[in-house]
């Protein structure tokens, strides 16, 4: 089977946007403020790397296509599904985190050089299978992960100091154990930092620390807003908006939850009974932008197909829309983004096969609209897909993949 890697456009039927080309140059530059980055693992020669897929040339609708391992001279993942998590700095430095194969976190600093945080910040190394999150805020950059012991640690870089830290946060919160399956999620707001993570009881936790001199906390957010259990190792996506924070999961029933606090903490179930059901275990991404906020997930009927939800501020209510794209493939990687002039963006591994006209092999698909769905009930999204010319040297063994992304700053 000959395979090319795809790039699936998904926009607005009213408004198309250009449709990309795709090309594989190592080590060229890395795109203009406000592009969009995607990052996964492939394998090369039968080693795993980690690549990424951004527009080099947006005024003339290029996508590249670079194995970033190759570029740093880095070390390679722990494992074809070794998490990822990523940032773009106000600089526009970017920053890619992985597991490496020594099970230390790794640092991929464009354009491109590897560092061995673990190395220099000391303590316990990330369980191998562990999640990674990030954020950055005014005091420096944060990365996280979960220890064999079950504790949630955070590596800071302290842009007073310049220097690399660990902190163990389940020691100095006495907070509870994450679940050995846990997910993480994070971010930054103007009042604090946050760190999400599902415990051995199925409850959603939360660490916190309020900016201006209080401590880490950590709090049970379940027990706090009364919400349903989490299914075991349920995916989590987190964000703030002009609301409040807001933490989504899959509950034991299938259902997909927000925990979102204002005042005080309060859930909801997203999921109707009439909507496409998620698929259990399906990977959740979100953002907000000015009209609304977004969540997507992979749906379990046998089309498989992509969904979101959104809620619309100028409504103040949740819908649901189907996005009209080929469908993921067995894995369950999903990040999402939006960029300037109102972009939503979806990627996704998917293994999609088109037959006739020929074999078609959608390693990586990227599905953009650039309108908000003000009305579901008659605005769509609809796709089209463009391949990499032959000769493209593409990974393979892509399906097991995580992903990340970022808008370059």
């Amino acid at each position: 089977m000959k395979r090319t890697l795809l790039l699936n456009l998904v926009v607005r039927a009213t408004a198309f946007l250009g449709l990309c080309f795709l090309s594989a140059t190592p080590g060229m530059a890395q795109g203009a403020s406000g592009v969009a980055h995607y990052f996964f693992v492939g394998a090369t020669a039968g080693t795993q790397h980690v690549y990424q897929l951004y527009c080099s040339s947006c005024s003339g609708s290029v996508y590249t296509l670079q194995d970033v391992t190759a570029a740093a001279s880095a070390p390679v993942p722990a494992s074809l599904s070794s998490a990822l998590t990523s940032y773009s700095l106000s600089s526009g430095a970017e920053h890619i985190y992985f597991i490496g194969s020594n099970q230390h976190v790794n640092e991929l600093v464009c354009c491109w050089s590897d560092n061995d945080i673990s190395a220099v910040a000391g303590g316990p190394d990330p369980v191998s299978t562990s999640p990674l999150t990030s954020y950055v805020d005014s005091y420096g950059e944060h990365v996280v992960y979960l220890g064999a012991n079950q504790h949630v640690y955070l590596l800071f870089y302290s842009y007073s100091t310049s220097r690399w830290s660990l902190t163990d946060l389940t020691a100095i919160t006495s907070g509870a154990l994450a679940a050995t399956n846990s997910r993480l999620t994070s971010f930054a707001d103007q009042y604090g930092e946050y760190i999400s993570y599902e415990g051995t009881n199925e409850h959603i936790y939360w660490m916190y620390l309020t900016f201006g001199g209080s401590p880490w906390h950590n709090q049970d957010i379940t027990a706090a807003a009364g919400g349903a259990l989490a299914a075991s190792g349920t995916s989590l996506t987190s964000l703030a908006d002009r609301i409040g924070e807001h933490i989504f999961y899959q509950a034991t029933n299938g259902s997909i939850y927000t925990l979102v606090v204002t005042s005080s903490w309060a859930s909801e179930d997203l999921t109707l009974a009439s909507e496409p059901q998620p698929a259990l275990g399906t990977a959740l991404s979100s953002f907000a932008d000015s009209n609304g906020i977004h969540v997507y997930f992979i749906t379990t009927n046998a089309a498989k197909q992509m969904y979101e939800y959104f809620y619309y501020y100028a409504e103040n209510s949740w819908n649901g829309q189907i996005l009209d794209a080929v469908p993921p493939g067995s894995g369950n990687a999903l990040t999402s983004l939006s960029t300037s002039g109102g972009y939503q963006n979806v990627a996704y591994i998917s293994n999609w096969v088109e037959n006739p006209p020929g074999t078609v092999y959608c390693s990586v698909c990227l599905f953009s609209s650039n309108l908000f769905l003000a009305n579901p009930e008659t605005d769509y999204l609809a796709g089209s897909q463009v391949a990499l010319l032959p000769g493209t040297v593409q990974p393979e063994n892509v399906l097991s993949s995580q992903m990340t992304s970022f808008v370059k700053q």
